[in-house]
């Protein structure tokens, strides 16, 4: 947008203050939100807007140097405070580096839970230190045939602030229903 500015607001009044929607010209973006996750949502609805591919890393279109957002005004709001995927990293294994690429899709897509489903019957995800069976059994295979695998403890911890900076609810589960072929 040649000319244009992007602005962002936490707060209407704030906004009003400072120019707000009063502001704003045909070329500018503006953005209105009470919390800081409706300031995050808000440019992954800008993000949403651009051309296909735009993020890609070796894109034309991101090394572009004007890119074009569709004129209009949009008013956005969940239809369900609860948005959320459930990873299901028990029955097959996905690294680290794929769990972030969810967590930053996720982010994208404005999904605001992520479930970690870490052990089931047919594999044990999560290094438990006292429980060092636990993994060398349960983590050694995956639904499909696949090698398997798991991770430590401290990288699902680690995880967390990942989601946290999606302004994303991070849960992962493990438990012991169901799992005693595996606990045994």
């Amino acid at each position: 947008m040649p000319g244009g500015r992007i602005g962002r607001h936490r707060d209407a009044q704030i906004a009003r203050q400072i120019g707000g929607d009063a502001g704003h010209r045909r070329r500018d973006i503006g953005e209105l939100a009470r919390t800081p996750a409706g300031v995050f949502f808000g440019v992954a609805t800008l993000r949403q807007l651009l051309p296909f591919g735009i993020e890609a890393e070796q894109s034309a279109l991101r090394l572009a140097p004007v890119v074009s957002v569709p004129a209009g005004r949009i008013v956005d709001a969940p239809r369900f405070s609860w948005r959320g995927s459930m990873l299901d990293v028990a029955r097959h294994f996905f690294t680290v580096d794929e769990v972030k690429q969810h967590i930053d899709l996720l982010a994208l897509y404005k999904i605001n839970v992520l479930h970690l489903h870490l052990s089931d019957d047919q594999g044990w995800r999560i290094q438990i230190a006292s429980w060092p069976k636990l993994t060398q059994v349960g983590g050694r295979s995956e639904v499909g045939g696949g090698p398997g695998g798991y991770v430590h403890s401290s990288v699902i911890r680690a995880l967390r602030p990942l989601a946290d900076a999606g302004h994303e609810v991070y849960l992962y589960d493990q438990h012991g229903s169901g799992l005693s072929d595996r606990l045994l």
